[in-house]
């Protein structure tokens, strides 16, 4: 199936979750990889959390759950990972789980190995980015723009290439693998949009290493928490401002290391499983109409 950015497929790559008062059920249709799944692993964990009574006063209900990259699904009348504006039909991705694609067999544990290898001093006195260049232009400008410059390691891996573990989380173009942990050896690191929205920002969020986000118009749910120049140092989308904010950051490392830290804090509090597991949970109580003052 080819997939037109953008848009999203009407009855592909969704997740469907219903109560009829008794049972709840989980199906899916056409999920890329392991994504409906890890999704289904997460409305499980999430029913199982909900009581007796408040099961009892569920009113039945079915939901469709989109499992693509692109902001458009809400508008179109689904749940799903990304929007240009904060929604309540805004659901955690798949990444909570795991992406076992990419060689993240599980969310929590590489999580805590990020974390582990956050409390090195980084190895390397530079920028990073690892991903597939053609998936927006302005992963092909950044690597254009920082040619031969010292201070950056940027690396086009080449097209995604379906089932092999290949993509911007994994390899570099010189087929060295870079595990997430491992991006912790880097200075800063750096997201660039790619088809969609970027599932690897949580991850990054936990590393203790400033990150340059450029702007975008499908962020997940919890991002609309964060601020600027708080959790994150924030860059145009056409990444006219990079060398800008890159010597901003050379000249202001004291204010990086603070905006790191922050954002460490804000991804231990607010992104790990179980805040995932909640808002499913909500979502679902939501769903039946239940009145949470009984």
């Amino acid at each position: 199936m080819k997939l037109i950015p953008g848009h999203a497929p009407s009855r592909r790559q969704i997740v469907i979750a219903s109560w009829d008062g008794q049972k709840f059920m989980c199906g899916q249709s056409e999920c890329l990889q392991s994504r409906g799944n890890s999704v289904i692993g997460l409305l499980k964990l999430a029913f199982s959390q909900i009581s007796a009574n408040e099961k009892n006063a569920l009113h039945p209900f079915i939901v469709n759950l989109w499992t693509g990259d692109y902001p458009t699904a809400i508008d179109e009348g689904y749940h799903a990972f990304c929007h240009n504006t904060y929604s309540s039909k805004l659901v955690p991705d798949f990444n909570f789980m795991g992406w076992p694609e990419v060689r993240i067999k599980d969310y929590e544990e590489t999580c805590s190995e990020i974390l582990k290898a956050s409390k090195t001093p980084p190895q390397h006195n530079k920028l990073f980015w690892a991903g597939c260049a053609i998936t927006n232009t302005a992963r092909g400008k950044l690597i254009e723009i920082t040619d031969g410059d010292n201070r950056m390691d940027i690396n086009d891996i080449g097209f995604w290439l379906g089932e092999q573990p290949k993509s911007g989380l994994s390899t570099t173009s010189s087929g060295f693998f870079v595990s997430l942990p491992d991006h912790c050896k880097y200075k800063y690191l750096i997201d660039i949009q790619g088809w969609g929205y970027s599932g690897r920002v949580k991850h990054l969020l936990h590393t203790n290493r400033p990150l340059f986000y450029q702007e975008r118009n499908c962020n997940e749910y919890w991002f609309f928490r964060m601020k600027p120049f708080i959790h994150y140092i924030p860059l145009k989308n056409d990444l006219s401002d990079f060398y800008e904010r890159f010597e901003w950051a050379e000249n202001n490392y004291k204010d990086c290391l603070r905006i790191a830290k922050n954002a460490q804090q804000f991804a231990i509090t607010n992104l790990r499983r179980r805040n995932a597991i909640n808002r499913y949970k909500d979502m679902i109580l939501g769903l039946g109409k239940i009145d949470k003052k009984k």
